[in-house]
Parts: C-alpha cells; structure tokens; sequence
C-alpha cells in the first residue's frame, strides 16, 4: 500500500507498485509501473479505508484498460482509496470454435416435432418445420427462409476484466440472400446450464428461429455462467454481462465474414426480463465505447428490472408474495463480486446458509431451488439483522452493489421501446416508467413505453408473446 497525498489513497498488490496519484485540473491521475503485454487492468475504487465494497472505477474507455494509467474525473468526495487488479489479457470477441452444421433429415424433423423434443446439437431448419413449430407455439410469425444454427465460443471477460471464454447461439438464414442485419436477444432468467440458447435451441433460443426465419443474423448470448462458461451466474452485473453481449456480436460477424454470409450492418438490440435489463445494458455499453463499431439501428428492452436500486428493492422489502429464486441468484452474483459479508452464514440464517448456495451453480432447476426456500422467499432466508440493516441504511452493502447494476441513468441515443406489461407481477411495471422517466429527464425524450394491451392484463409470463410480437414488427419496419 503506497499512501499519496492526502486526501488520496493508492493500494495495489506488491507486483504491481502504484505511483502516488496525481491532482490534475481535469481529475485525479493514477499511475503504475511494471507494465506487463500480456495484462489487462481494472481499476477499483472506494471512499472508505478498510471497509466497504470495491467498486470498478467509472472507464472513458473500453473495459479493461491496456495502458499505466487511470484519471478519475470524479470530485464528488474529499478522498478515495484505488487499487489495480493485473488480469490476462483477453482478446475480446475473438471466436475460438464453432459447432459444425450438422443436416438432419425431414423424418428426423417430423419427430422432433411431434416429439418436442429439445435437441443440443445444431442443424438446418426448413420453413415448413418452422411454420408448423411456430403455429404450435403461439408464435405469429411466418419462415420466409430455412435457417441454420450454430453455436459459438468465443473470449471476453469477466466481471474483474479477467479472460474468460463464454458460449451464445448464432441462427442465419439457410439461404444466399441479401446482406441481413444483425439481431441479439438476451434471454429470460435460467437456472440451469443445460437452458442456456446454445445448449436447447429449442427453449427460449427458440427466438434465434423466429429471426432468422425472417431474415436477420440472430444472437443470443448465454451469459457468464450458463452454457459452457464456468462458475456461478454473475446474474444482474451489467458490465460483464453487457461486455459479454457486445463480444458475441463481434465473434458472431467474424463468423458471417469467414462463412460469407453478408451482414448489412444494422444491428437490433432486444430481450425480456433479466434479458430487458441486460439489453439496457449492452445498448450503453455500445453507446459509450462501441459506436466505431456498432451503430444500434433499435432496441427494445422488455419487462426488466432496471431500477435494481430503487422500484426492484422496494418491492422485495415490501413483503408481497414472490419467487424467492431471483433474489437468491442475485445475492449469489453479488456476494462473489462485491464480497457483501464475509460469508454466507452472515448473509442467510440456517439451514439457507448451507442449503442454499450449492443450488445456485447451475445444476438445479428453478422449482427445485425454489422448493427449499421459505414460504416468503428470499426475504425469509436472510439474517435477520441483515435484514433489518437493508431497510434501514441508505448505502448498506447490498444497496451499494444494487445501485452500481442501476441502468437508468444515462442518455440513450438509439430509437428505443421499453416494452412492458401494466398487470406484471414479477416485475413491477413501475420499473419502467421511472427508467422511461429517466431517460426523458437527460433528454432522450425519444424513448418510448409501450403496453401491448392496456385494456388486458397480462402477467409476466403470458406478456412474453405480445411484448416480443410488437418488438418483432417494429424491428422489421427497419431493417
């Protein structure tokens, strides 16, 4: 630990000496020697010597950084403590394989139709088996075109900037056509590995089919810690699961351009539930870092909670009636990122403290985490001074962590809907209008909320289909 000037505090491993940081006119310049090519960095940040969680540091530049150095624009606070964490080095969005394209015959695609039977292995798709499959599924769409899919592994990195390889599905049209453009859909909460798009093509990957069909190059990432990833789901962590969205695209065009399949270069953004806010995500990430690369033609978020720190919290500490699942993946992200207690037992009273976290690694299903759980959820399990220290404390630990996931405060630039059904009861329909709200107060007064049917009321599940059909039309009036 290298103590600056006052009121500054620079902390770094011992490999990695930081010099003391600098007051400039523009911020506070942070600099470290022992450069090393094969690394990465990631700057962390927080206002209090010994306690409190490690924030990463707000970037101006694509995350992580390359360089020795780091200038904090911010002057919000009379002292700030950093450290450097030193990571391999990823070469983001380089793909690293590809399924090969397996061909399957129409009696094999006659059973698995009739059969429903959800398959992990990729193939081609003619229009008759897609219209059949959708008309089954409630889908009011019809296959202009057969479609092939593949999966994709590719590197990007994690939520300290460390390399990590992660897994999405890609779906194309089967077919030599004009340039398409490119679709990601970021899906749903999953709790199994085995859900994930790029391991049941036929689950919520289902939507790589329907865009496909219609002629787009559709992605779908799995997340981090879903698909072939490792470790638990880092669920809710907007940077690493935005950076994670923006590095398949990039492997997904490396694809299209090494199979020649032509891209137009219109790029549509779109997902529902945790996939809204991971949508929000992503669009900023491009917005803020990416724009030499990805110009957003539209995005349409749906259903997410976005205002993790406010309407989301707020509605867990009411005590109304939800499934205690989502608040158990989110503590199991948050505990492994931000570190919120120092273990488990202080977050969850027993047996939840034991029971609980093994169920969270991707080998259990929902209504299996689900059934452990007490009869109130999540809000039973935990500690109950924990508990009452969350309803009372402004910046406890959890708020602290659920407000650097917000996704509402920024400017969007892109044509943007917030789809979102009024009668939802998993997510809070308030969730978007203080984010439409939000966005209308820095500006972006474009930005749109739509209820696809005012006068019906749709709950979370059943909004999928209405939401995901006007976002469909839309997408397609511009592409």
């Amino acid at each position: 630990m290298v103590l600056a000037k006052l009121p500054f505090l620079a902390q770094s491993e011992p490999s990695l000496p930081i010099l003391p940081p600098q007051k400039t006119t523009t911020g506070t310049l942070l600099q470290w020697t022992n450069l090393n090519t094969n690394r990465a960095y990631t700057v962390q940040t927080r206002d209090a010597l010994g306690e409190g969680l490690w924030f990463a540091a707000p970037h101006s530049a694509p995350w992580p950084i390359a360089t020795n150095q780091f200038l904090d624009t911010r002057t919000t606070v009379a002292r700030r403590f950093f450290r450097v964490l030193a990571v391999p080095k990823s070469e983001r969005g380089r793909l690293v394989s590809s399924s090969n394209l397996t061909n399957y015959s129409p009696t094999f695609l006659n059973s698995l139709f009739t059969n429903l039977v959800s398959s992990s292995s990729f193939t081609n798709y003619s229009p008759a088996f897609l219209n059949s499959l959708f008309t089954n599924s409630g889908i009011f769409a019809t296959a202009q075109y057969g479609v092939s899919v593949h999966k994709l592994v590719y590197e990007t990195v994690g939520p300290w900037g460390e390399k990590i390889q992660a897994s999405g599905l890609l779906a194309v049209p089967q077919t030599n056509g004009p340039a398409w453009p490119l679709v990601s859909y970021q899906h749903g909460t999953m709790t199994l590995k085995s859900e994930a798009p790029s391991a049941d093509p036929l689950g919520e990957g289902f939507l790589g089919l329907v865009f496909a069909s219609a002629g787009y190059a559709a992605v779908l990432p799995d997340y981090l810690g879903l698909g072939d990833s490792s470790d638990i789901q880092f669920y809710y962590h907007a940077r690493s699961t935005a950076t994670t969205c923006v590095d398949l695209l990039r492997a997904a065009r490396a694809f299209c351009t090494d199979q020649s399949i032509p891209l137009n270069g219109k790029v549509f953004l779109c997902g529902f539930s945790q996939g809204g806010h991971a949508t929000l995500a992503t669009l900023r990430e491009i917005e803020a870092f990416h724009t030499n690369e990805f110009t957003v033609t539209a995005a349409a978020p749906m259903a997410g909670a976005y205002d993790l720190s406010g309407e989301a919290t707020s509605d867990f500490l009411s005590g109304r009636p939800t499934s205690g699942v989502f608040v158990s993946l989110l503590l199991a992200s948050y505990q492994t990122i931000y570190q919120l207690a120092p273990g488990w037992v202080d977050l969850l009273q027993p047996p939840y403290d034991v029971n609980l976290p093994p169920m969270l690694i991707g080998t259990n299903s929902f209504a299996e985490i689900e059934s452990v759980l007490p009869f109130d959820g999540a809000l039973g399990a935990l500690q109950p001074q924990y508990l009452a220290a969350l309803r009372n404390q402004f910046n406890h630990p959890l708020r602290l962590a659920l407000r650097d996931n917000d996704v509402i405060d920024w400017k969007p630039l892109a044509p943007l809907r917030l789809y979102h059904c009024h009668a939802d009861e998993v997510v809070l329909y308030a969730n978007a209008v203080v984010t439409r709200n939000s966005f209308h107060t820095r500006g972006a007064t474009h930005v749109e909320l739509v209820d696809p049917d005012p006068n019906f009321s749709y709950d979370h599940g059943d909004g999928f289909l209405p939401c995901m059909q006007l976002a469909k039309e839309w997408f397609d009036s511009l592409k």
